[in-house]
């Protein structure tokens, strides 16, 4: 039920923002309002969209083979320079080598079914396993190679929140990232079968090459996600990649994401805002570091 109740409302936001689009670019002919032609021609869907069903390779593997025959994984990768420049040389150094080691030794015991999702994803795409590992450890190399970054104000997505009481409850989130992302992102909408038998549901926009939950999405458990960067002091490179558990909570109720950010250790740190539509609407804020997480409610 909150599944489908979710969707609606994606659906219906989206046809709110498609007529104010018209609206805006509208002009009079003959005494009767008509949209402009060229204003037509503009709305067309931003990102490409996936619907997939299977196993956490399977998905993967869809989500890679669906995007190289545009080469939007591909061409987010070689359009970084940081990656490029810094963290392809750096992954081949004994220094680099070793810590890119840790992290997959954590990440596969963590979370296995997510590095099954990475393994599908490179296999589907046709990019070597060990870059798009290392594609999804970007925030901890930052922090790594270049720990200026600490110092600066952050300037990626933002999200609002608006709590009226009992009769209104709203999240706003923008994507402030880099420009490329325009053109490579991609929105997917799974439902993953696990071994045991288990279903997840949820809809999301994915970063080329990165698992999805890191940016916004939604699951068939009521809980709306979003996801804005934030740069600890601090690295703990025993823990997990953020990504990692950036994904976990991406299918998570409001009560297992609470308990997963308290239990499971981060290794640098994100700011997570999670709309539960389930019982009172529930809106909190959770900033993870490799110290600790705050959960602050909001409503």
């Amino acid at each position: 039920m909150a599944w489908s109740a979710l969707s609606s409302i994606v659906v219906m936001l989206r046809l709110i923002l498609i007529f104010f689009s018209l609206l805006f670019s509208a002009r009079t002919v003959a005494g009767r309002w008509e949209p402009r032609r060229d204003a037509l021609a503009r709305i067309r869907p931003i990102w490409s969209i996936v619907s997939i069903e299977g196993t956490h390779n399977e998905i993967g593997f869809k989500i890679g083979s669906t995007f190289r025959s545009h080469d939007q994984i591909l061409t987010a990768m070689k359009n970084n320079t940081f990656f490029n420049e810094k963290m392809l040389p750096y992954n081949q150094t004994t220094e680099g080598s070793l810590l890119y080691l840790a992290y997959f030794n954590t990440a596969s015991k963590t979370y296995p079914q997510y590095m099954d999702e990475l393994r599908g994803m490179a296999d589907g795409s046709q990019i070597p396993f060990s870059e798009v590992f290392l594609w999804n450890l970007m925030f901890e190399w930052q922090l790594l190679l270049e720990p200026w970054t600490k110092t600066l104000p952050t300037t990626s997505c933002s999200d609002l929140f608006l709590a009226n009481g009992e009769y209104m409850t709203a999240m706003g989130h923008n994507e402030d990232g880099s420009p490329i992302d325009l053109s490579t992102g991609y929105l997917v909408k799974a439902q993953v079968m696990e071994e045991s038998g288990s279903v997840e549901n949820f809809f999301a926009y994915c970063y080329a090459g990165q698992l999805c939950g890191n940016a916004f999405g939604y699951n068939g458990k009521g809980v709306v996600t979003t996801v804005n960067a934030v740069f600890p002091k601090n690295l703990n490179t025993s823990a997990i990649a953020s990504n990692f558990l950036a994904r976990s909570t991406l299918t998570s109720s409001y009560e297992e994401i609470q308990k997963t950010l308290q239990e499971v250790p981060c290794s640098s740190g994100f700011s997570l805002n999670v709309g539960n539509a389930m019982g009172n609407m529930t809106i909190a804020n959770f900033e993870v570091a490799p110290s600790g997480v705050v959960e602050t409610k909001v409503k």
